[in-house]
């Protein structure tokens, strides 16, 4: 990803950060939509600089700004973002598109994160017990019984407020950070979601 757009959100007394990121990120989202391919991917992604999330808190932010990333500078003229967010000129601002530095700390996934239904809980604890009663000659009521607390660990990533387009229903988009380890500076053909989130594309930190 050679280029990228920065976003930073502006507050007021019309609008704090929480309120601020589900009206941008939804005309975000629906400019993404407009580029998608047949397979609902895009080849746009994006960071939050600022994001921050304490896992022992469980508790974090994405901050004011945005970051968005393409392979070229076209693709981000053809993003057509002014167009999108002129109705909330107020609360943003966009600079130009810039050349992504090349000195960088790295690469990141934001990936989005959903949490686990009672069904899959149910199905993880009986996998659980089922290795417990294999490894140590039990039975699995016996196995089950270890697990019978076994409860849901809640973690509350960063998110956004968001509204289905199809079915208008309002839900919580959580995403979570992920530091990519091996070296990844030439690779190319990157996939994301019609959320700029990755589908296995990583984006670069700094």
């Amino acid at each position: 990803m050679k280029y990228y757009i920065e976003l930073t959100l502006i507050e007021n007394s019309k609008g704090n950060l929480y309120s601020l990121w589900s009206r941008i990120f939804t005309q975000i989202h629906l400019a993404f939509v407009e580029r998608k391919d047949k397979n609902n991917r895009i080849h746009y992604g994006i960071s939050f600089p600022n994001y921050f999330f304490n896992e022992r808190a469980s508790i974090g932010v994405l901050g004011d700004k945005i970051r968005i990333f393409a392979e070229t500078k076209e693709e981000l003229f053809l993003l057509a973002l002014p167009k999108w967010l002129d109705r909330l000129s107020d609360y943003v601002h966009i600079q130009s598109i810039k050349e992504v530095p090349n000195k960088i700390e790295g690469y990141v996934k934001y990936q989005r994160y959903q949490s686990k239904g009672d069904s899959r809980l149910e199905k993880e604890r009986r996998g659980y017990a089922e290795h417990y009663a294999q490894q140590n000659s039990v039975s699995i009521e016996e196995a089950l019984s270890r697990y019978s607390h076994w409860e849901r660990r809640e973690v509350n990533f960063p998110y956004i407020q968001m509204k289905s387009l199809h079915s208008n229903k309002k839900f919580t988009l959580f995403i979570r950070k992920e530091i990519v380890e091996e070296n990844l500076e030439n690779c190319s053909n990157q996939l994301f979601t019609t959320y700029g989130l990755s589908a296995g594309g990583v984006v670069p930190e700094f």
